[in-house]
């Protein structure tokens, strides 16, 4: 079965296709979308696949989606560019420390006090919390 790829892209974005379309190779039940804007510019608009599996219902440039774990790759990128930014300005960046125990930055992830020990919270860091090695379940 040949899953047909929707949407558009703008020139230059045919890789970002091409990896895309290929995602769905030998994968007859998968569906999803992508849609990637630049500097306020939609660039990329794609869309494929089944929507759902049980009735067949093809993927539409609408169709709603749930996202597990994609914020923490998100979250790591912004901290990344904030302590960039703040490096290049030769400000003292305290916001988010890589190495900072997590109970300092209890503020940003308020529920982390609720669920962890104080004893495991203190070994926890900012870089373990946005690397999956923090150990917790959730």
């Amino acid at each position: 079965m040949t899953i047909s790829i929707q949407g558009q892209f703008a020139p230059g974005f045919e890789p970002v296709a091409e990896a895309f379309a290929a995602a769905f190779a030998g994968q007859p039940t998968m569906g999803g979308g992508l849609a990637i804007r630049v500097a306020g510019e939609r660039v990329v608009n794609l869309w494929a696949g089944v929507a759902d599996e049980r009735t067949g219902a093809p993927w539409q440039e609408t169709t709603a989606s749930v996202v597990f774990s994609c914020t923490k790759g998100l979250a790591s990128i912004l901290a990344a560019r904030l302590r960039k930014a703040a490096s290049t300005m030769r400000l003292r960046s305290r916001a988010i420390g890589r190495n900072s125990p997590l109970p300092a930055k209890a503020r940003y992830w308020s529920s982390i006090s609720c669920r962890t020990r104080p004893a495991s919270r203190r070994r926890m860091s900012m870089r373990r919390s946005r690397t999956f090695s923090t150990g917790r379940p959730w």
